[in-house]
Formats: C-alpha cells, sequence, structure tokens
C-alpha cells in the first residue's frame, strides 16, 4: 500500500502577521528548534527540586529507568523523555525476529522510512512522515502484528556533492577538481557521517521505533551490490542501452539531471531572471519574431522563439501539412543568414496552425520535441552549445566561445543588421531551472546510458488495469495511466563524483571503441576477451559517471532485504505493507519501485496507492526571505521547547493527505499543556488508588456504578472504537481529536470533577468501584495515546500498579486496546449526561447573569418521568461539582415555585434555581442589547476587511483564515446573545 502524503507544511504564529515555512524552506526551521530550545513558559513553575532528576547523564541500556521517584508536580518533556529509548532498544522491542516464520494467525506489518539526504539535519517534513509512521508501526506492534520499520540514509548525488563543494569553496576556496576524485569522495564521506549521527540523534529524540538492525545506507556495500546486479540484469535484458540522446543537461552543476531535479517556472511577463555565470540577469518572458529568406525567391517565413540564441542550430521550417497559407513552401527551402546553411522547408502535423505566424523553427539539437520531428523526416541534429553552456560547433564563427545568453543579444544585433527582425512581444512561458544551482537547464545530445521504460511501463499499467495495483480515487488512476504511456526512456547517467560508479567498462582498441557491462574490471576484461579473442591490444577504463540516485532508490522495498539473493528478511518482509511518500515524487521513485520490482523480483512492492494533491513546492525567492525575517522577528529566541511528544502529536493532529498543512507553534504550546494535563489527572489518580490498590485482572461491572460511571464507560467504549477506525483508515488527526476531546472534555471536566467528593465519604464499595473505574480509563488510554506519545505513556504506564505476572514490562509491547473487550456502549448513560450538561449550562448562565457565582444554591429539578428521575439521580453529584449547586432536589409531578421561574430543560424537565440574588430581567435585557450590537459592529468590519482581500486577491491565506475564523467566532457568539435575548423577552412578557 502506498500512502503518499502532503509534503508543504506551514510554521505560522498566531499574529496578524503569520509566519509561513514552506517544504523548500523547512531547512530553516531545524527539528532541533523544536525540541531543544528551552520552554520559558515554565517560569512560575517550580521545578527546581527535581532538577538532579533532569540531567544528561546516560543510564546504562540495561537498567530500566527508575520510576519509584516521585513524579514532578508539573510535566517536564527532558524528564519524561530521558533513558526510555535507550532501554526500548536494549530490550530488543524494535527488532523483527528473522528466520522464524509468522504464525499462520499472526500478521505482518513492514515499512520503509523514506531515506531523508544526508545534506544535512532533520526538518519538519521530516518530522511529519516520522510521526505519522511511528504511530502506525506502533499500533501495529501493540496489536501483535509481526512489526518491521527500516531506516536509511540517501547518498543524495547532486544534492550533497553540492552542498560539499559549496562548503569546500566557502571554507578552502577550493573546488573538487583542485582535491581530486578520491580525496573529494573523502570528503563527502565525511561530511556524512557528521550528518547521518545527527539524523540519528534526530530520529531517536522522536522515539522512532526503528529496527536499527537492518538500518542502510544507499552507498553501503550490500546496496551497492544490489544497484550493480540491477543494472547488469537489466542490460542483460537488453533494457539498459548506451546511447546518443537529449538530456536535461545544467551547465553549472556540469551533469544531466533527473526531471524531479527541475523546476519549471511559470513566466508571464517580461522578467530578468539570475543566472550562474552572468552578471546581470537575463531576460526571459520575450517572444522574438524574425524572417527566414527563401532560396531562389523573393519570399520569406517569418517564425518566432522565446530563445534566440538556439536558432544558431536550426536544421528545418515547419509548417502544418493543411495549412494552406504555407502549402506552396513545403519541399522548398529556406537560407541561415548568419550560419550560410540551407534549411528544408517540411510538412508535420505537430504545428499548431494557430500559434504565432504558424510556421516553426526545428533545432533538433536543443528541444525534445524537435528531436522527435527531426527523428521522423530525417534531418541533421546539430549541438551548438557545450557543457558549459558557451556557443560552438556549426554556429557560425562570430557566434563561437560565446555564453549562449550573451549570444542571444549578438543573435539578435545580427538579424537587425541584416533586415530579418520583426520585433518581440511579451509571452507566457515555462523555464526549467535546476533545483540545486538555479540555472536553466539546457536540453543537450550526449552519450549516456538509458533504461528503456517501455515494456516496464506497460507492466506497471496492466497490473492497474486488472486491479493488482488500486488507487485510492479513480482521477489517480488515470494520472498514474497517462504518465505511464508518455514515459520518456530514463537517462541514468550523472557527471557526478558521489554515489554508484556505472558498472560498464570502455574498451579502446584500434578498431573503435566497445563498452562491456561487468562487475569488476577483471570480469569485464575477461568478458571482452571472450567476445574479441583476436584483439591483442586494448585499453580498459571504467565509466567516470556514477548512477541517478533515484535508481537505487527505486531498489530500496527489496535490495534493503538483501536482494537478489534470497534472503530469510526478503522472504519474510517483501512486499512492503505501506509506503509512505510525497506527491512531488510519486512517479520519479514510486512509479520506478513499480517498474523495477516487477521486473527484478516479478512482484509489486506494495499494492495500493493512496495520495491528495498537492500544490507547488517552489517559492519564489523573496518569499523565502520575507518567511525567514518573520521567523527572526517572532521567534527571535527560537521555538520554544515543547518536547517530542508534544511535536508528534501536533504534527499527527493534520490532515496530512489534503493540499497543505500549518503548522502553529501555538498550537504545539497547546499540546505541550495536554501533556501537562494528562499529567496531573494522572497524579490525582494516582494519589486516590492508593498504594494497595490491586486492579482487576479483567474489568467488570460491580452494580453499585451510577449514570455517570456508566457514561464514562460509554465515553471510554467510544473511545476505543474511534481510534481504532481511524488507525485504519489512515486518518490519524481522527484519533488525536477524540484523545483530546475524551480527556479534557469527558474525563478531566466532568467525570473526575464528580469524583473529587467522593473519597471523603464513607462508601468504601463506591470508592472501590470509582478507583477501578480511573485505572480502567488510565490504564486504557495510556496504551491508546502510546503511538502517539510514546514517551509519556511509557512514563506514566510504568507508574501503574501492575496487575498479573504476565503485565507487559512496556507500552510498546502492550495490547492496544479493542472495541471488543470494551462493551459498554450505553445509550440511556449517554442521553441522560446529555441532558445533565444542558441543565448544569442553564444553571451556570443563570449564575452569571445575577453575578452569583460563589454561593451554594438550591436547585430543584421537576422530572415528569419516573425511569428519567432515577437516572437523573445518579448524576447528582456531577451536577453540584459543575454548578456549586446544593442542595439538588429531583422531583415530580412539575409543580411552581414562588420564588423564582421554571427554566424549561425538555418537555419533561423544568429547572427551578433558588438564586440569593434576583435578576433585573430590564436591566440584563438592556445590557445584552448593547453587547450584541457590539458584536454585529465588530462582525460587519471583520466581513467587509475579508470581502476586500478575496476581492483583490492580496489576502495572505493566514490572514484570510483568521478573519474567517474571527467573522464564525462572532457568528456563534451573535446566536447565543439572540437566544438570550429573546429569553429574556418570554420572561418579561409573562410576567406583564
Amino acid at each position: 500500500m502506498a500512502v503518499n502524503y502532503c509534503r508543504q507544511l506551514r510554521l505560522y504564529k498566531d499574529s496578524v502577521d503569520s509566519i509561513h515555512v514552506f517544504t523548500s524552506t523547512l531547512k530553516h526551521v531545524p527539528l532541533q528548534a523544536i525540541c531543544h530550545v528551552l520552554f520559558r513558559n515554565l517560569t512560575t513553575l517550580d521545578v527546581k527540586s527535581f532538577q538532579s532528576t533532569i540531567d544528561d547523564s546516560a543510564v546504562p541500556l540495561a537498567v530500566k529507568k527508575d520510576t519509584s521517584v516521585p513524579l514532578p508536580p508539573v510535566y517536564i518533556p527532558h524528564f519524561v523523555e530521558k533513558d526510555w529509548y535507550q532501554w526500548w532498544l536494549h530490550k530488543g522491542y524494535f527488532t523483527a525476529e528473522t528466520g522464524q516464520a509468522a504464525t499462520s494467525n499472526q500478521e505482518k506489518f513492514v515499512l520503509l522510512l523514506p531515506p531523508p539526504n544526508v545534506t544535512g539535519v532533520l526538518h519538519l517534513g521530516h518530522a511529519l512522515t516520522i510521526s505519522i509512521q511511528d504511530a502506525l508501526i506502533r499500533w501495529h506492534r501493540m496489536l501483535g502484528h509481526k512489526t518491521l520499520w527500516v531506516p536509511g540514509t540517501d547518498h543524495a548525488g547532486i544534492a550533497t556533492q553540492v552542498m560539499v563543494e559549496k562548503m569546500l569553496w566557502a571554507m578552502k576556496k577550493q573546488t573538487r577538481h583542485d582535491l581530486g576524485r578520491a580525496e573529494f569522495v573523502s570528503t563527502v564521506q565525511d561530511w556524512k557521517q557528521k550528518k547521518g549521527s545527527i539524523i540519528k540523534e534526530q530520529m531517536s529524540k522522536l522515539g522512532a521505533s526503528f529496527d536499527w538492525s537492518k538500518e542502510f545506507f544507499t552507498l553501503d556495500d550490500r546496496l551497492s551490490q544490489a544497484v550493480t546486479d540491477a543494472f547488469i540484469n537489466l542490460h542483460e535484458k537488453n533494457k539498459i542501452y548506451r546511447d546518443t540522446q537529449l538530456v536535461n543537461w545544467c551547465c553549472s552543476l556540469q551533469s544531466s539531471i533527473s526531471d524531479i531535479e527541475v523546476d519549471n517556472v511559470k513566466i508571464d511577463k517580461p522578467t530578468k531572471i539570475p543566472v550562474p555565470g552572468y552578471t546581470d540577469g537575463v531576460d526571459f518572458g520575450i517572444l522574438s519574431l524574425f524572417a527566414y529568406p527563401i532560396e531562389d525567391s523573393h519570399e520569406e517565413v517569418v517564425v518566432s522563439t522565446t530563445r534566440l540564441e538556439t536558432i544558431l542550430g536550426d536544421t528545418a521550417i515547419a509548417v502544418h501539412p493543411n495549412d494552406t497559407r504555407y502549402t506552396h513552401l513545403i519541399g522548398r527551402k529556406v537560407w541561415h543568414p548568419l550560419c550560410s546553411r540551407s534549411m528544408p522547408i517540411i510538412a508535420d502535423s505537430f504545428v499548431d496552425r494557430e500559434f504565432g505566424t504558424g510556421v516553426v523553427k526545428i533545432t533538433p539539437g536543443h528541444s525534445y520535441v524537435d528531436f522527435e520531428v527531426a527523428r521522423r523526416h530525417n534531418l541533421a541534429v546539430l549541438s551548438v552549445i557545450d557543457d558549459k553552456g558557451n556557443i560552438h560547433g556549426e554556429a557560425g564563427e562570430s557566434f563561437i566561445g560565446m555564453p549562449r545568453f550573451l549570444a542571444r543579444n549578438k543573435v539578435c544585433l545580427a538579424l537587425k543588421d541584416l533586415g530579418l527582425y520583426r520585433g518581440e512581444m511579451p509571452h507566457d512561458m515555462m523555464l526549467p531551472l535546476c533545483s540545486r544551482s538555479g540555472d536553466v537547464i539546457e536540453p543537450l545530445l550526449k552519450e549516456q546510458w538509458f533504461l528503456n521504460c517501455k515494456d516496464l511501463a506497460d507492466q506497471a499499467i496492466r497490473v492497474a488495469e486488472n486491479g493488482e495495483l488500486t488507487f485510492s480515487a479513480p482521477h489517480h488512476k488515470a494520472v498514474w495511466f497517462e504518465w505511464l504511456r508518455n514515459a520518456r526512456n530514463w537517462c541514468l547517467s550523472r557527471q557526478l563524483w558521489w554515489g554508484h560508479r556505472i558498472p560498464a567498462y570502455n574498451f579502446q582498441t584500434e578498431k573503435g571503441n566497445v563498452w562491456i557491462v561487468a562487475r569488476s574490471q577483471e570480469d569485464a576484461v575477461k568478458k571482452f576477451c571472450k567476445q574479441r579473442p583476436s584483439c591483442t591490444y586494448f585499453s580498459c577504463s571504467q565509466d567516470e559517471d556514477v548512477l541517478d540516485t533515484w535508481f537505487s532508490s527505486a531498489l530500496l522495498p527489496f535490495s534493503v532485504f538483501g536482494w537478489p539473493q534470497e534472503t530469510d528478511n526478503l522472504r519474510e518482509f517483501y512486499p512492503l505493507s505501506l509506503l509512505e511518500t510525497g506527491r512531488d515524487i510519486l512517479f520519479f521513485w514510486v512509479a520506478r519501485m513499480v517498474m523495477l520490482g516487477l521486473e527484478l523480483t516479478g512482484s509489486l512492492p506494495f499494492r495500493h496507492e493512496l495520495r491528495k494533491k498537492q500544490g507547488s513546492m517552489l517559492q519564489n525567492k523573496m518569499k523565502v526571505e520575507t518567511s525567514c525575517d518573520k521567523q527572526s522577528k517572532y521567534m527571535n529566541d527560537g521555538i520554544p521547547e515543547c518536547g517530542a511528544d508534544a511535536l508528534r502529536f501536533t504534527l499527527c493532529s493534520h490532515d496530512f493527505k489534503v493540499d497543505e498543512i500549518r503548522v502553529s507553534v501555538e498550537h504545539m504550546k497547546v499540546n505541550r499543556f495536554f501533556c501537562n494535563k494528562i499529567w496531573q489527572a494522572f497524579r490525582f489518580v494516582q494519589q486516590h488508588l492508593g498504594a494497595d490498590f490491586v486492579p482487576l485482572q479483567q474489568f467488570k461491572l460491580s452494580g453499585k456504578e451510577d449514570t455517570v460511571d456508566l457514561w464514562i464507560l460509554s465515553r471510554l467504549s467510544e473511545l476505543v472504537a474511534l481510534c481504532n477506525a481511524s488507525f485504519i483508515s489512515h486518518d490519524l488527526q481522527k484519533a488525536i481529536s477524540s484523545l483530546h476531546t475524551f480527556w479534557l472534555t469527558y474525563f478531566c471536566d466532568i467525570y473526575l470533577e464528580s469524583c473529587k467528593g467522593i473519597f471523603q465519604q464513607d462508601d468504601l464499595e463506591l470508592h472501590q468501584t470509582v478507583r477501578h473505574i480511573l485505572y480502567l480509563i488510565m490504564h486504557t488510554f495510556l496504551r491508546a495515546m502510546a503511538p502517539f506519545m510514546p514517551f509519556l505513556a511509557e512514563e506514566l504506564y510504568q507508574r501503574l500498579p501492575m496487575k498479573g505476572i504476565n503485565w507487559p514490562e512496556s507500552v510498546c509491547i502492550a495490547s492496544y486496546p479493542l472495541s471488543e473487550e470494551y462493551p459498554w456502549r450505553d445509550e440511556t448513560a449517554e442521553n441522560t449526561m446529555a441532558l445533565v450538561q444542558n441543565i448544569c449550562n442553564r444553571i451556570l448562565s443563570k449564575r452569571h447573569a445575577c453575578h452569583d457565582l460563589k454561593s451554594a444554591i438550591p436547585v430543584d429539578l421537576i422530572v415528569a418521568d419516573q425511569h428519567l428521575q432515577a437516572n437523573l439521580k445518579g448524576c447528582i453529584r456531577v451536577i453540584k461539582r459543575l454548578t456549586r449547586a446544593d442542595p439538588v432536589h429531583i422531583t415530580g409531578p412539575f409543580s411552581c415555585s414562588v420564588d423564582c421561574e421554571a427554566i424549561v430543560i425538555t418537555e419533561k424537565v423544568h429547572l427551578l434555581v433558588h438564586l440569593q440574588k434576583q435578576v433585573d430581567y430590564s436591566k440584563e435585557l438592556k445590557r445584552l442589547s448593547l453587547k450584541h450590537n457590539k458584536i454585529l459592529f465588530s462582525k460587519e468590519k471583520v466581513a467587509a476587511k475579508l470581502s476586500k482581500l478575496q476581492s483583490t486577491g492580496k489576502g495572505h491565506l493566514s490572514v484570510t483564515t483568521k478573519l474567517q475564523e474571527k467573522e464564525a467566532s462572532l457568528q456563534t457568539e451573535l446566536k447565543t446573545i439572540v437566544a438570550a435575548i429573546n429569553s429574556l423577552k418570554r420572561i418579561l412578557e409573562s410576567k406583564s
């Protein structure tokens, strides 16, 4: 199953000027900024007495953290997270046993971490991936499934080499050529060791439950051997071949690059773009028109181009075969005035008759479309731009050696001097830029190694057509077919020094060159001598190029398990259960994994694809700089330390399948305080359980439970069902919401409050009933939240009273709560408590209205239904605790009281509140009317501002969203006040 999650994150602070950090700029928000900066909001809490327990000294791996020390009075992330990860690793909780076949009823769940590049440290995007995957793997582990999560890092050929080259130049003013290949690769290895260790430490701090015994690096010997074997296998099947074709060439990097390293930037007006190697910006978004004279005629044809310099490589002119304006010219020739050569006028239906003049120049050596046209018409293919971006070849002597964009200006002047320039106009265009260097991509003819994708793509199409590979939405399948049916052959060669060296050897003989693909130079020589036994003299050298990083990445689902050997790991853990990745690499990684998995192993690496649309990854440089400036302004002290649990909980609280995720610093802080709420509730429960409490081996009702007890058990049963359903559907945000609502709204705000007076009573059986319920809730909730908050769950789980000799020693391996274990859904209790909450709200509203908030007030509930009376009597302790009402009488049938008016709750339930202070209804009506007008005025102002932003299109997403939320909040407040005003009006009418 392939799940493709959103990668476009936004980090923002709640203010009018919101801070946005997109994926392309998340490198400016390293994970340490969230995990390691002191949380300054603890200044009012007494934590000094616990300082000795949170030092940085490491506990030996075999020793479990001492949980006999008292809990600090507040939640402190560093105290909670200290030492647990090392103990988990020592106990081997995350290690999947190999060589022991799973039992017939034991399911397996296998994940592969999309390997982060060793270009730098982890950022929020990586934290999101790890939080999602760790929650899933922990849930499956707690279900008793055989789980494996494989960690690793990617050598990231181009990206890492660029980073190290920049570092070398900044520190030593050296290039890789100054060092030489061997020393440069050694320098990159040192870089990888440093960054890799930091990445591993960051993953550990997040609590990622990897099987580190299966950790990989894409340049490891075992994975490198798999890459070599795959290349040889495909070459022997004639899938890999060497040819001269057009490739995406980056003149700055001096290498071909894959489509994923190309950012196609839309230019909608004439714009100066900075290009490496040029002092001034280069103009783009301009369509130039010029004329080619027709030979032996006074006629001319006018053509247009956005790349004027490429006319030096023109070899033909094309028109549509049915364009009556030019049919008389088909087969004639035009004269190239700058290069002194004749060019044919050809007819081809690819020409758009409606675009421009309907005449198209053909430059096969610098255009993918034109290259195909040249093949169809047997045209000459000229390359007039070299690897460095300078003009060369048959481009005309006056232009040779000039940088391509300076030659553009000279071509324009030359055409003007010849009277052939016909002007220019603004023109929308897509400008391909190298994402690593910012250079403009130049399609160049290069002799490279290519993978023929036709048969592989057909296999990937076929498994989708027959249902072996399924998709989450119909249009995903359509996109899959469209991409694969139009996929070009894959250029595998990269002109780099960091990566998998291509296992191909060039033999130079007196009769020419021969390429031999082999595992080593020795094997290559043996193969050559076998093929050319008569050849007595030759020289041999390995291809200097390395393979595209995506080639090794496409093999990962099986290469990490030892392929091509038939290992126990490969038999047990391939294919993967789920693949998590972003839309931006869907086809560069996912489709290629499917193609190579089918070709090399005969089976799919996963069987379901799930992804959502994602916005563009490219952000304007000015926006990036503005974002960083705002970060500096609002977060000059760093992001407050909220701890790994709060961070994970925050990231998983978003629907990661949508277009964009906005990660709020305030949201992280709220979840950090939520951790504290769990902490404080646990301390309350721990205190009232007592040291001698012995849990039931299996919880069962005692018969002493009242309505509130049955209601919280019903809520707990629903929580368990919702959490499991959310994991099954991969909607983790729903599980987060359920956990948050249960704990705060139901357990802390209502049930715990109702329990606070019980232990002062003398009913020991009732004490024990409530203790068992509190224990059940705490034990269940800690296990339910463990996939999201593993550190806090472990810390508190270890302090629960143990039950029985089979008690799991860690929450990591405890069972996840299942619905069949919680059969206490109670619709009657649910409905009764909904009524009770309504009653409490009306009592509190009444008290607020007359400003009587502190005194104990008598309350009568007149209930015209005996069964309902019995249910409500079981809720008296809740009503008392939540409203400070005392005494609370439940009577019936309805009779009116002389000292207060009845409040209608339902047709059968009326409420009498005996307030010490009486309400001046006329005065209260006037106060509410003034408040109504004030809120209405504020709402109208917000609506006007929002309308203006939306109509002008200038509203930043965060500002617009905030205004919309404010408008909705004011609307809700208005509805409440209107209801109160109408209620007061009815009371006044009844009194008149």
